[in-house]
This record gives structure tokens, C-alpha cells and sequence, in this order.
């Protein structure tokens, strides 16, 4: 579950569907099984949705996920995370994405996070 802290019951598989429209997804493959997702904001050059399956995680699927985005957006590649998704935060930052406060949704607190070359444009390294 990507948002361990809100009940399931608060997502709905036509969440998806509407929050997704008119972006491009991709999906990752291992083995014949979906290991990841990624859907993207292309006029935005964000990042709007990027998951990997538990069972796949530290395996390269989201180093290889973060990698396709810029080759499809460019450099400068920014997303919104939320702050109580640690183990996101922690993989973003040694990814070498910076991370700084962001604001909150009905989600909840979220944070910025930039490639570095966003992060060097923008100053926030």
C-alpha cells in the first residue's frame, strides 16, 4: 500500500482514472508482472504518480522509473511527496533529489522534490 497511514477504504481503483487523465503512464515489468508504475505531467515536467511494487523494491525498478521520466520530461523533473512516505524520501535523496517542504493536500503534508538539475536551476542546492 502506498499510503500506509489512511485507511484503503479512502482510495478507489476510479481514483485513478480521473487523477490520471491526459497523462502519459508507463508501466515496468519484471518477469511478466508489473513491478512499477509511472505517470507523468509532460507540459509540467512532473512526475505525478510513481510507484513500485513492494515486492520489487531495491531491485533498480524505481532508479530505472525516475531515469525514464527525464528521458521522456528532460532534466528538470520535479514531484510532491508526502511526508510521512519515508522510505520515498529516503530513496529520492539518494537519488540525489533534493527535498524541501512542500504543502498539504487531503492526503496530507506533502514535500517538493527536484532532480538536481532542477534543484540547481531553482537554488535548492
Amino acid at each position: 500500500m502506498a499510503f500506509p497511514w489512511r485507511p484503503p477504504e479512502t482510495f478507489q481503483p476510479e481514483d485513478f482514472e480521473r487523477d490520471s487523465l491526459d497523462e502519459s503512464i508507463f508501466v515496468a515489468e519484471r518477469r511478466g508482472r508489473v513491478a512499477g508504475l509511472l505517470s507523468l505531467c509532460p507540459e509540467e515536467r512532473f512526475i505525478h504518480l510513481l510507484f513500485v511494487d513492494p515486492a520489487e523494491h531495491r531491485k533498480g525498478v524505481g532508479r530505472a522509473l525516475l531515469a525514464h521520466s527525464m528521458a521522456v520530461l528532460g532534466p528538470r523533473v520535479w514531484l510532491k511527496c508526502q511526508q510521512k512516505n519515508f522510505n520515498a524520501l529516503a530513496f529520492y535523496k539518494s537519488q540525489g533529489w533534493s527535498v524541501t517542504p512542500g504543502g498539504a493536500d487531503e492526503v496530507g503534508p506533502w514535500s517538493y522534490v527536484a532532480s538536481p538539475q532542477a534543484s540547481m536551476i531553482a537554488g535548492l542546492t
